[in-house]
């Protein structure tokens, strides 16, 4: 994800460079690579919905996991908070227990997510 900003910075120049130059980028996680992460991890996420399907048919509604991911890429303060009739503890705490097993590449820098997730039949 940072060849982007690389190809912006050097959209920006008149000329390219001819020489070898270190280009300037970011650390922090973007938040296509945590989309990715995220959705790359979705079969668990959905599990936890159809467990809640099968004592709740018809439930709807979505959750947001709230978490920090460490310069090593780690989770840390793992929570979540629900609406609707996915608000049920059983199905915040396997949506919990899901997140807390999310990698990501390691930054450096720590990162603070709020990402919501919406469920219906």
């Amino acid at each position: 994800a940072q060849l982007a900003d690389v190809e912006e910075a050097l959209a920006l120049r008149k000329t390219l460079p001819t020489w070898l130059e270190v280009i300037p980028v970011a650390p922090a996680l973007k938040p296509q690579e945590i989309q990715a992460v995220v959705r790359g991890n979705f079969g668990a996420f959905r599990k936890c919905y159809e467990e809640l399907l099968a004592r709740v048919p018809g439930a709807a509604g979505k959750v947001t996991l709230s978490f920090g991911i460490q310069g090593d890429g780690a989770i840390t303060d793992l929570g979540a908070s629900a609406e609707g009739a996915v608000d049920e503890g059983t199905m915040t705490r396997c949506m919990t227990e899901a997140a807390s097993k999310l990698r990501f590449q390691a930054t450096g820098v720590t990162t603070t997510v709020k990402y919501p997730v919406a469920f219906s039949p």
